[in-house]
């Protein structure tokens, strides 16, 4: 299952460090970090978890290191089946 993160705006943080923080995360369910990137309007992450790993729970994972960093509640994180803005909506 792939998941990207999109952020807009500045990232207030060290992207190094939200990358470490999610693979650390992430490692309970054998995925990771697979790429990232950053421009003008923001960033993303590229996540890579096994496909059986439960939606709620790379959910719950995910937004739980964002929370962490304080990333704003407009970020959207989508999956191959899901999508949700970190602030709560439901997209899918």
């Amino acid at each position: 299952m792939y998941i990207y993160i999109y952020y807009f705006g500045v990232l207030g943080v060290d992207r190094d460090s939200v990358e470490d923080a999610l693979d650390e995360s992430l490692a309970e369910v054998g995925g990771e970090v697979s790429g990232a990137g950053a421009g003008e309007s923001g960033g993303n992450f590229d996540l890579i978890l096994p496909n059986d790993v439960d939606i709620q729970v790379a959910r719950d994972l995910v937004s739980k290191v964002l929370w962490d960093f304080e990333f704003p509640e407009n970020t959207r994180i989508v999956s191959d089946t899901d999508e949700w803005l970190l602030g709560g909506a439901h997209n899918k």
